[in-house]
Protein backbone atom coordinates (compact mmCIF):
# COMPACT_ATOMS: atom_id res chain seq x y z
CA UNK A 1 0.00 0.00 0.00
CA UNK A 2 2.93 2.52 0.50
CA UNK A 3 4.30 1.68 -2.18
CA UNK A 4 0.97 2.96 -4.01
CA UNK A 5 0.48 5.77 -2.60
CA UNK A 6 4.54 6.94 -3.13
CA UNK A 7 3.56 6.40 -6.77
CA UNK A 8 0.96 8.27 -6.50
CA UNK A 9 2.16 11.15 -5.22
CA UNK A 10 4.60 11.15 -7.64
CA UNK A 11 2.21 10.69 -10.50
CA UNK A 12 -0.02 13.83 -9.11
CA UNK A 13 0.47 16.06 -11.67
CA UNK A 14 0.40 13.95 -14.85
CA UNK A 15 -2.02 11.12 -17.05
CA UNK A 16 -0.85 7.90 -14.11
CA UNK A 17 0.94 4.99 -15.39
CA UNK A 18 0.66 2.87 -12.95
CA UNK A 19 -2.54 0.25 -12.49
CA UNK A 20 -3.77 -1.17 -9.21
CA UNK A 21 -5.50 -3.85 -10.69
CA UNK A 22 -6.19 -6.35 -8.03
CA UNK A 23 -7.16 -3.81 -5.03
CA UNK A 24 -9.60 -2.27 -7.77
CA UNK A 25 -11.12 -5.72 -8.79
CA UNK A 26 -11.33 -6.19 -5.30
CA UNK A 27 -13.40 -3.49 -4.76
CA UNK A 28 -15.47 -4.25 -7.86
CA UNK A 29 -16.04 -7.80 -6.62
CA UNK A 30 -17.00 -6.53 -3.57
CA UNK A 31 -19.49 -3.72 -4.53
CA UNK A 32 -20.85 -6.53 -6.88
CA UNK A 33 -21.75 -8.96 -3.61
CA UNK A 34 -23.25 -6.39 -1.82
CA UNK A 35 -25.79 -5.77 -4.58
CA UNK A 36 -26.41 -9.26 -5.07
CA UNK A 37 -26.99 -9.41 -1.01
CA UNK A 38 -29.23 -6.68 -0.62
CA UNK A 39 -30.94 -7.09 -4.14
CA UNK A 40 -31.34 -11.16 -3.88
CA UNK A 41 -30.85 -12.00 -0.04
CA UNK A 42 -32.36 -9.00 2.59
CA UNK A 43 -34.70 -7.88 -0.05
CA UNK A 44 -37.56 -5.56 0.55
CA UNK A 45 -40.28 -3.52 -1.68
CA UNK A 46 -41.41 -0.44 -0.56
CA UNK A 47 -45.05 0.55 -1.16
CA UNK A 48 -44.82 2.20 -4.52
CA UNK A 49 -42.72 -0.16 -6.19
CA UNK A 50 -45.60 -2.78 -4.59
CA UNK A 51 -47.81 -0.81 -6.44
CA UNK A 52 -45.87 -0.43 -9.57
CA UNK A 53 -44.97 -4.07 -9.62
CA UNK A 54 -48.34 -4.89 -9.51
CA UNK A 55 -49.79 -3.14 -12.26
CA UNK A 56 -46.91 -4.96 -14.42
CA UNK A 57 -47.77 -7.94 -13.33
CA UNK A 58 -51.74 -7.32 -13.73
CA UNK A 59 -51.95 -5.76 -16.94
CA UNK A 60 -50.90 -7.29 -20.60
CA UNK A 61 -48.59 -5.28 -22.40
CA UNK A 62 -51.20 -3.08 -24.10
CA UNK A 63 -52.96 -1.65 -21.20
CA UNK A 64 -49.41 -1.61 -19.36
CA UNK A 65 -48.75 1.76 -21.52
CA UNK A 66 -51.99 3.27 -20.43
CA UNK A 67 -51.71 5.58 -17.38
CA UNK A 68 -52.53 4.02 -13.82
CA UNK A 69 -55.11 3.97 -11.19
CA UNK A 70 -51.98 3.08 -8.85
CA UNK A 71 -50.82 6.85 -9.87
CA UNK A 72 -47.08 4.71 -10.57
CA UNK A 73 -45.42 5.91 -13.89
CA UNK A 74 -42.13 4.52 -15.67
CA UNK A 75 -41.19 4.81 -19.46
CA UNK A 76 -43.05 2.75 -21.42
CA UNK A 77 -40.30 0.55 -22.45
CA UNK A 78 -38.85 -0.04 -19.40
CA UNK A 79 -42.55 -0.99 -18.44
CA UNK A 80 -42.51 -3.47 -21.60
CA UNK A 81 -39.30 -5.15 -20.29
CA UNK A 82 -39.93 -5.60 -16.80
CA UNK A 83 -43.29 -7.39 -17.81
CA UNK A 84 -41.79 -9.31 -20.32
CA UNK A 85 -39.22 -10.85 -17.35
CA UNK A 86 -41.76 -10.92 -14.93
CA UNK A 87 -42.48 -14.84 -16.64
CA UNK A 88 -39.50 -15.91 -15.35
CA UNK A 89 -39.47 -16.60 -11.61
CA UNK A 90 -41.61 -15.21 -8.67
CA UNK A 91 -41.62 -11.48 -8.87
CA UNK A 92 -39.54 -11.30 -6.18
CA UNK A 93 -36.74 -12.06 -7.74
CA UNK A 94 -37.69 -11.81 -11.89
CA UNK A 95 -38.30 -8.00 -11.19
CA UNK A 96 -35.34 -7.18 -9.35
CA UNK A 97 -32.83 -8.46 -12.30
CA UNK A 98 -33.28 -5.70 -15.04
CA UNK A 99 -32.19 -3.63 -12.27
CA UNK A 100 -29.31 -5.73 -10.79
CA UNK A 101 -27.34 -6.13 -14.02
CA UNK A 102 -27.88 -2.43 -14.56
CA UNK A 103 -26.42 -1.68 -11.25
CA UNK A 104 -23.39 -3.72 -11.53
CA UNK A 105 -22.23 -2.33 -15.07
CA UNK A 106 -22.04 1.22 -13.59
CA UNK A 107 -19.30 0.35 -11.57
CA UNK A 108 -17.60 -1.33 -14.39
CA UNK A 109 -18.54 1.97 -16.17
CA UNK A 110 -17.29 4.40 -13.62
CA UNK A 111 -13.73 2.60 -13.03
CA UNK A 112 -13.74 4.16 -17.07
CA UNK A 113 -13.88 7.22 -16.16
CA UNK A 114 -11.34 7.32 -13.70
CA UNK A 115 -8.18 6.24 -15.77
CA UNK A 116 -7.17 10.15 -15.85
CA UNK A 117 -6.90 10.56 -12.08
CA UNK A 118 -3.61 8.95 -9.95
CA UNK A 119 -3.93 5.78 -8.59
CA UNK A 120 -4.84 6.40 -4.78
CA UNK A 121 -7.87 8.72 -6.03
CA UNK A 122 -8.71 6.05 -8.80
CA UNK A 123 -9.18 3.83 -5.84
CA UNK A 124 -11.15 5.83 -3.22
CA UNK A 125 -13.68 7.11 -5.55
CA UNK A 126 -14.31 3.67 -7.12
CA UNK A 127 -14.80 2.43 -3.61
CA UNK A 128 -17.17 5.63 -2.46
CA UNK A 129 -19.32 4.81 -5.43
CA UNK A 130 -19.25 0.99 -4.98
CA UNK A 131 -20.51 1.21 -1.13
CA UNK A 132 -22.64 4.49 -1.10
CA UNK A 133 -25.51 3.08 0.77
CA UNK A 134 -27.39 6.03 -1.27
CA UNK A 135 -26.51 4.71 -5.22
CA UNK A 136 -27.03 0.90 -3.43
CA UNK A 137 -30.66 1.57 -2.44
CA UNK A 138 -31.88 3.51 -4.83
CA UNK A 139 -29.94 1.46 -7.84
CA UNK A 140 -31.40 -1.51 -6.77
CA UNK A 141 -35.74 -0.52 -6.33
CA UNK A 142 -37.97 -2.02 -9.15
CA UNK A 143 -38.48 1.68 -10.99
CA UNK A 144 -35.76 2.68 -13.59
CA UNK A 145 -33.28 4.80 -11.71
CA UNK A 146 -30.48 2.05 -12.12
CA UNK A 147 -30.98 2.85 -15.78
CA UNK A 148 -30.98 7.01 -15.08
CA UNK A 149 -27.62 5.81 -13.87
CA UNK A 150 -26.28 3.56 -16.29
CA UNK A 151 -27.07 4.78 -19.37
CA UNK A 152 -25.80 8.11 -18.09
CA UNK A 153 -22.44 6.52 -17.89
CA UNK A 154 -22.86 4.55 -21.21
CA UNK A 155 -23.21 8.05 -22.77
CA UNK A 156 -20.24 9.60 -21.20
CA UNK A 157 -17.88 6.71 -22.04
CA UNK A 158 -18.81 5.66 -25.35
CA UNK A 159 -20.78 9.35 -27.22
CA UNK A 160 -18.79 11.97 -26.17
CA UNK A 161 -16.10 11.35 -29.32
CA UNK A 162 -17.96 10.47 -32.96
CA UNK A 163 -20.08 8.17 -33.10
CA UNK A 164 -22.19 6.81 -36.39
CA UNK A 165 -25.02 8.98 -36.56
CA UNK A 166 -27.51 5.68 -37.06
CA UNK A 167 -25.98 4.36 -33.51
CA UNK A 168 -26.27 7.68 -31.85
CA UNK A 169 -29.74 8.25 -33.05
CA UNK A 170 -30.42 4.80 -32.12
CA UNK A 171 -28.81 4.47 -28.67
CA UNK A 172 -30.60 7.83 -27.68
CA UNK A 173 -34.13 6.91 -28.58
CA UNK A 174 -33.33 3.74 -26.51
CA UNK A 175 -32.36 5.82 -23.95
CA UNK A 176 -35.29 8.24 -23.93
CA UNK A 177 -37.59 5.11 -23.72
CA UNK A 178 -35.95 3.09 -21.03
CA UNK A 179 -35.45 6.40 -19.07
CA UNK A 180 -36.96 10.06 -18.39
CA UNK A 181 -33.72 11.20 -17.74
CA UNK A 182 -32.52 9.70 -21.72
CA UNK A 183 -34.47 13.16 -22.60
CA UNK A 184 -32.32 15.91 -19.97
CA UNK A 185 -28.95 14.01 -21.75
CA UNK A 186 -30.27 14.27 -25.35
CA UNK A 187 -30.15 18.05 -24.64
CA UNK A 188 -27.38 18.31 -22.63
CA UNK A 189 -25.36 16.59 -25.37
CA UNK A 190 -27.25 18.85 -28.01
CA UNK A 191 -25.47 21.64 -26.24
CA UNK A 192 -22.50 20.10 -25.72
CA UNK A 193 -21.68 19.45 -29.40
CA UNK A 194 -22.84 23.05 -30.37
CA UNK A 195 -20.52 24.46 -28.37
CA UNK A 196 -17.29 22.22 -29.19
CA UNK A 197 -18.35 22.73 -32.98
CA UNK A 198 -18.09 26.59 -32.34
CA UNK A 199 -14.90 26.09 -30.45
CA UNK A 200 -13.23 24.15 -33.04
CA UNK A 201 -14.40 26.67 -36.27
CA UNK A 202 -15.99 29.90 -35.17
CA UNK A 203 -15.79 31.18 -38.16
CA UNK A 204 -18.56 29.09 -40.47
CA UNK A 205 -21.17 26.00 -40.20
CA UNK A 206 -19.69 22.85 -41.75
CA UNK A 207 -22.09 19.72 -42.70
CA UNK A 208 -20.24 17.68 -40.58
CA UNK A 209 -20.61 20.02 -37.40
CA UNK A 210 -24.37 19.85 -38.10
CA UNK A 211 -25.03 16.05 -38.83
CA UNK A 212 -23.43 15.58 -35.39
CA UNK A 213 -26.09 17.57 -33.22
CA UNK A 214 -28.90 16.04 -35.39
CA UNK A 215 -29.49 12.69 -34.43
CA UNK A 216 -29.15 13.37 -30.58
CA UNK A 217 -31.58 16.40 -31.17
CA UNK A 218 -34.19 14.20 -33.17
CA UNK A 219 -33.60 11.14 -30.73
CA UNK A 220 -36.66 12.12 -28.47
CA UNK A 221 -39.01 12.02 -31.33
CA UNK A 222 -40.21 8.38 -30.71
CA UNK A 223 -40.60 9.11 -26.56
CA UNK A 224 -42.34 12.35 -27.33
CA UNK A 225 -44.86 10.72 -29.68
CA UNK A 226 -45.56 8.33 -27.29
CA UNK A 227 -46.25 11.16 -24.44
CA UNK A 228 -47.90 13.09 -26.85
CA UNK A 229 -50.49 9.89 -27.14
CA UNK A 230 -50.21 9.02 -22.91
CA UNK A 231 -51.43 12.38 -22.33
CA UNK A 232 -54.48 12.47 -23.76
CA UNK A 233 -55.64 8.49 -22.11
CA UNK A 234 -58.39 8.89 -19.36
CA UNK A 235 -56.68 9.25 -16.47
CA UNK A 236 -53.69 10.84 -17.84
CA UNK A 237 -54.32 14.69 -16.08
CA UNK A 238 -55.11 13.05 -12.69
CA UNK A 239 -51.61 11.10 -12.27
CA UNK A 240 -50.28 14.54 -13.31
CA UNK A 241 -52.12 16.65 -10.88
CA UNK A 242 -51.18 14.11 -8.24
CA UNK A 243 -47.93 14.24 -9.38
CA UNK A 244 -47.31 17.71 -8.74
CA UNK A 245 -49.01 17.89 -5.75
CA UNK A 246 -46.38 14.98 -4.68
CA UNK A 247 -43.25 16.62 -5.49
CA UNK A 248 -44.69 20.23 -5.01
CA UNK A 249 -41.39 20.42 -2.66
CA UNK A 250 -38.50 19.56 -5.52
CA UNK A 251 -39.60 21.61 -7.82
CA UNK A 252 -36.96 25.10 -7.65
CA UNK A 253 -38.76 28.61 -7.22
CA UNK A 254 -38.61 31.80 -9.06
CA UNK A 255 -39.06 33.87 -6.33
CA UNK A 256 -36.50 35.02 -2.70
CA UNK A 257 -37.19 31.32 -1.42
CA UNK A 258 -35.04 30.40 -4.08
CA UNK A 259 -32.25 30.29 -1.56
CA UNK A 260 -33.07 28.16 0.65
CA UNK A 261 -34.37 25.76 -1.54
CA UNK A 262 -30.56 25.66 -2.93
CA UNK A 263 -29.15 25.57 0.25
CA UNK A 264 -31.56 22.59 1.04
CA UNK A 265 -29.72 20.84 -2.39
CA UNK A 266 -26.48 21.52 -0.93
CA UNK A 267 -27.70 19.55 1.79
CA UNK A 268 -29.14 16.78 -0.03
CA UNK A 269 -26.60 16.38 -1.78
CA UNK A 270 -23.93 16.33 1.05
CA UNK A 271 -25.90 14.01 2.68
CA UNK A 272 -26.42 11.71 0.43
CA UNK A 273 -23.53 11.66 -1.64
CA UNK A 274 -20.65 12.24 0.64
CA UNK A 275 -22.03 11.31 4.07
CA UNK A 276 -25.10 11.92 6.66
CA UNK A 277 -21.93 12.04 9.38
CA UNK A 278 -21.43 16.35 9.21
CA UNK A 279 -17.85 16.10 10.19
CA UNK A 280 -16.99 13.99 6.86
CA UNK A 281 -19.50 15.12 4.81
CA UNK A 282 -18.82 19.48 5.12
CA UNK A 283 -15.25 19.13 3.71
CA UNK A 284 -16.07 16.64 0.91
CA UNK A 285 -18.37 19.22 0.12
CA UNK A 286 -16.27 22.18 0.55
CA UNK A 287 -13.63 20.04 -2.14
CA UNK A 288 -16.59 19.38 -4.27
CA UNK A 289 -16.63 23.36 -4.39
CA UNK A 290 -13.41 23.72 -4.55
CA UNK A 291 -13.72 21.43 -8.14
CA UNK A 292 -16.51 23.38 -9.26
CA UNK A 293 -14.76 26.67 -8.94
CA UNK A 294 -11.38 25.06 -10.51
CA UNK A 295 -13.62 24.20 -13.65
CA UNK A 296 -14.65 27.74 -14.15
CA UNK A 297 -11.10 28.71 -14.29
CA UNK A 298 -9.97 25.99 -16.29
CA UNK A 299 -12.94 26.30 -19.16
CA UNK A 300 -10.97 27.34 -21.68
CA UNK A 301 -9.44 23.55 -21.46
CA UNK A 302 -13.04 21.81 -21.60
CA UNK A 303 -12.54 20.48 -24.63
CA UNK A 304 -8.89 19.78 -24.69
CA UNK A 305 -9.26 17.32 -22.13
CA UNK A 306 -11.68 14.14 -22.02
CA UNK A 307 -12.43 13.95 -18.05
CA UNK A 308 -13.31 17.84 -18.29
CA UNK A 309 -15.59 16.89 -21.79
CA UNK A 310 -17.62 14.38 -19.56
CA UNK A 311 -18.00 16.56 -16.24
CA UNK A 312 -19.33 19.44 -18.49
CA UNK A 313 -21.93 17.00 -20.06
CA UNK A 314 -22.85 15.96 -16.56
CA UNK A 315 -23.29 19.36 -15.83
CA UNK A 316 -25.41 20.60 -18.45
CA UNK A 317 -27.74 17.86 -18.40
CA UNK A 318 -28.13 18.84 -14.40
CA UNK A 319 -28.83 22.52 -15.97
CA UNK A 320 -31.41 20.79 -17.94
CA UNK A 321 -33.00 18.91 -15.11
CA UNK A 322 -33.20 22.44 -12.64
CA UNK A 323 -34.28 23.99 -15.83
CA UNK A 324 -37.38 21.84 -16.02
CA UNK A 325 -38.14 22.12 -12.25
CA UNK A 326 -38.33 25.27 -12.42
CA UNK A 327 -40.86 25.20 -14.88
CA UNK A 328 -42.48 22.52 -12.90
CA UNK A 329 -42.25 19.64 -15.36
CA UNK A 330 -39.63 17.34 -13.66
CA UNK A 331 -38.79 17.31 -9.50
CA UNK A 332 -34.94 17.70 -8.77
CA UNK A 333 -34.84 15.28 -6.08
CA UNK A 334 -32.62 12.41 -4.18
CA UNK A 335 -33.49 9.35 -5.98
CA UNK A 336 -34.07 11.47 -8.83
CA UNK A 337 -30.89 12.82 -9.78
CA UNK A 338 -29.04 9.51 -8.81
CA UNK A 339 -27.90 9.25 -12.36
CA UNK A 340 -25.84 12.53 -11.28
CA UNK A 341 -23.31 10.39 -8.83
CA UNK A 342 -20.66 10.04 -11.43
CA UNK A 343 -20.86 13.60 -12.53
CA UNK A 344 -20.40 14.46 -8.59
CA UNK A 345 -17.23 12.09 -7.59
CA UNK A 346 -15.47 13.45 -10.82
CA UNK A 347 -15.77 16.82 -9.64
CA UNK A 348 -14.90 16.21 -6.00
CA UNK A 349 -11.73 13.90 -7.60
CA UNK A 350 -10.81 16.60 -9.65
CA UNK A 351 -11.50 19.43 -6.53
CA UNK A 352 -8.90 16.81 -4.58
CA UNK A 353 -6.57 17.33 -6.98
CA UNK A 354 -6.33 21.00 -7.84
CA UNK A 355 -6.42 21.35 -3.75
CA UNK A 356 -2.96 19.38 -3.49
CA UNK A 357 -1.75 21.68 -6.32
CA UNK A 358 -2.09 24.33 -3.80
CA UNK A 359 0.62 23.17 -1.64
CA UNK A 360 4.28 23.48 -3.47
CA UNK A 361 6.32 22.14 -0.40
CA UNK A 362 6.47 18.52 -0.41
CA UNK A 363 6.00 17.83 3.38
CA UNK A 364 2.98 20.14 3.21
CA UNK A 365 1.39 18.49 0.16
CA UNK A 366 2.18 14.66 2.02
CA UNK A 367 0.03 16.21 4.81
CA UNK A 368 -2.35 17.20 2.65
CA UNK A 369 -2.25 13.90 1.08
CA UNK A 370 -2.64 11.95 3.93
CA UNK A 371 -5.34 14.30 5.58
CA UNK A 372 -7.84 13.76 2.43
CA UNK A 373 -6.64 10.07 2.23
CA UNK A 374 -7.88 9.47 5.85
CA UNK A 375 -10.99 11.65 4.82
CA UNK A 376 -12.27 9.88 2.01
CA UNK A 377 -11.11 6.47 4.01
CA UNK A 378 -13.37 7.25 6.93
CA UNK A 379 -16.30 8.00 4.28
CA UNK A 380 -16.06 4.36 3.27
CA UNK A 381 -16.04 3.19 6.59
CA UNK A 382 -18.75 4.62 7.72
CA UNK A 383 -20.66 3.85 5.18
CA UNK A 384 -21.24 0.52 6.82
CA UNK A 385 -22.55 1.96 10.08
CA UNK A 386 -25.33 2.36 8.52
CA UNK A 387 -28.72 1.35 9.02
CA UNK A 388 -30.76 -0.74 6.29
CA UNK A 389 -33.50 1.93 6.65
CA UNK A 390 -35.60 -1.34 4.75
CA UNK A 391 -39.60 -0.15 4.25
CA UNK A 392 -42.01 -2.48 3.86
CA UNK A 393 -40.42 -5.19 4.66
CA UNK A 394 -42.55 -7.73 5.94
CA UNK A 395 -40.99 -10.65 5.55
CA UNK A 396 -39.26 -9.97 8.35
CA UNK A 397 -42.01 -8.78 10.17
CA UNK A 398 -43.87 -12.18 9.79
CA UNK A 399 -41.34 -13.86 11.50
CA UNK A 400 -41.71 -11.27 14.23
CA UNK A 401 -45.48 -11.80 14.16
CA UNK A 402 -45.50 -15.65 14.03
CA UNK A 403 -42.67 -15.26 16.93
CA UNK A 404 -44.89 -13.44 19.49
CA UNK A 405 -47.75 -15.34 21.46
CA UNK A 406 -49.55 -12.12 21.35
CA UNK A 407 -52.86 -11.08 19.15
CA UNK A 408 -51.65 -8.53 16.99
CA UNK A 409 -53.53 -5.79 15.50
CA UNK A 410 -52.82 -3.53 12.07
CA UNK A 411 -53.95 0.28 11.46
CA UNK A 412 -55.71 0.27 8.28
CA UNK A 413 -52.52 1.65 6.44
CA UNK A 414 -50.75 -1.34 7.93
CA UNK A 415 -53.30 -4.04 6.74
CA UNK A 416 -53.24 -2.40 2.99
CA UNK A 417 -49.54 -2.32 2.79
CA UNK A 418 -49.12 -6.35 4.13
CA UNK A 419 -51.79 -7.27 2.22
CA UNK A 420 -50.43 -6.15 -1.37
CA UNK A 421 -46.85 -6.77 -0.57
CA UNK A 422 -48.09 -10.65 0.03
CA UNK A 423 -50.16 -10.04 -3.38
CA UNK A 424 -47.13 -8.86 -5.11
CA UNK A 425 -44.39 -11.24 -3.89
CA UNK A 426 -46.57 -14.34 -3.73
CA UNK A 427 -44.34 -14.68 -0.75
CA UNK A 428 -44.57 -18.53 0.71
CA UNK A 429 -41.38 -18.83 2.87
CA UNK A 430 -43.11 -18.08 5.96
CA UNK A 431 -46.53 -18.64 7.09
CA UNK A 432 -48.79 -15.72 6.97
CA UNK A 433 -52.45 -17.13 8.26
CA UNK A 434 -51.74 -15.14 11.39
CA UNK A 435 -50.98 -11.83 9.95
CA UNK A 436 -54.15 -11.95 7.38
CA UNK A 437 -56.50 -13.12 9.73
CA UNK A 438 -55.58 -10.13 12.54
CA UNK A 439 -57.90 -7.60 13.20
CA UNK A 440 -57.92 -4.18 11.85
CA UNK A 441 -58.18 -1.85 14.34
CA UNK A 442 -60.49 0.74 15.59
CA UNK A 443 -60.86 3.07 18.80
CA UNK A 444 -64.12 1.17 19.74
CA UNK A 445 -63.19 -2.53 20.34
CA UNK A 446 -61.59 -3.76 22.99
CA UNK A 447 -58.20 -4.43 22.24
CA UNK A 448 -56.08 -4.37 25.78
CA UNK A 449 -52.89 -6.58 25.95
CA UNK A 450 -52.92 -6.83 22.08
CA UNK A 451 -50.08 -5.36 20.06
CA UNK A 452 -50.92 -2.76 17.50
CA UNK A 453 -48.89 -2.61 14.64
CA UNK A 454 -48.49 0.70 12.39
CA UNK A 455 -46.12 1.70 9.11
CA UNK A 456 -43.80 3.92 10.06
CA UNK A 457 -40.21 3.74 8.30
CA UNK A 458 -36.74 4.63 8.63
CA UNK A 459 -35.33 7.29 6.98
CA UNK A 460 -32.01 6.83 5.04
CA UNK A 461 -29.09 7.57 7.06
CA UNK A 462 -27.01 6.78 10.30
CA UNK A 463 -29.29 8.04 12.58
CA UNK A 464 -32.64 6.81 14.00
CA UNK A 465 -34.77 8.72 11.94
CA UNK A 466 -38.30 7.69 11.10
CA UNK A 467 -41.08 9.25 9.04
CA UNK A 468 -44.26 10.56 11.44
CA UNK A 469 -46.16 8.16 13.29
CA UNK A 470 -49.78 7.76 11.42
CA UNK A 471 -52.65 10.10 12.73
CA UNK A 472 -54.75 7.40 15.00
CA UNK A 473 -50.78 6.58 16.72
CA UNK A 474 -50.31 10.77 17.49
CA UNK A 475 -54.16 10.20 19.17
CA UNK A 476 -53.31 7.10 20.52
CA UNK A 477 -49.65 8.65 22.00
CA UNK A 478 -51.25 11.79 23.17
CA UNK A 479 -54.27 9.78 25.33
CA UNK A 480 -51.63 7.45 26.95
CA UNK A 481 -52.96 4.06 25.48
CA UNK A 482 -50.30 2.37 23.31
CA UNK A 483 -46.35 2.15 24.70
CA UNK A 484 -43.55 1.39 22.40
CA UNK A 485 -43.16 -2.49 21.76
CA UNK A 486 -40.60 -3.16 19.33
CA UNK A 487 -39.35 -1.81 15.53
CA UNK A 488 -39.15 -4.06 12.43
CA UNK A 489 -38.89 -3.40 8.71
CA UNK A 490 -40.67 -0.20 8.54
CA UNK A 491 -43.59 -0.73 10.69
CA UNK A 492 -43.92 -0.08 14.28
CA UNK A 493 -45.29 -1.92 16.96
CA UNK A 494 -47.12 -1.05 20.14
CA UNK A 495 -48.68 -2.55 23.37
CA UNK A 496 -51.61 -1.59 24.13
CA UNK A 497 -52.77 -0.64 27.32
CA UNK A 498 -55.80 -2.04 29.72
Amino acid sequence: MRKIFRKSIGNLWSDPKEEVPVLINFIILFGLYIRFHTQFIMWSFNGDEVNLGLDILNKNFKDILYPFQSRQSAPPLFLLLQKAISVIAKPFISLKILNFIASCASLFLFKRLLKTFPPFLQILLLAVFCFSPFIISNSLTLKQYSLDLTLGLVTVNYFVEHRSSYKTFLFFSIFCLLSNIGLFFCAAMSIFFLLQFFHEDKKKFSWNGIKRILPVLFAPLPYLLFFIWFIQQPGAETMKNYMVGYWSGAFMPIDISIFKWWAIQAKVITIFFFSTYWMVGVPLLMLFLLGVFSLYKNRHKVFMSPLLKIIMIYIFTSLVHILLSALKMYPFSDRLFLYLAPGIYLILGYGIQESLKIFRKKKQMKMAFYSIFLLLLCTILLYFNYLPGKANDVATLLRFVNSTEHAVLLTAKARQRTSKWLEFTCYEQEDSAKLLNSGTFDLITNTSENLLIAVQSEKYGHTEKLSRPEPIIYKLLAENKIDLYHRVGGYTIYKIKE
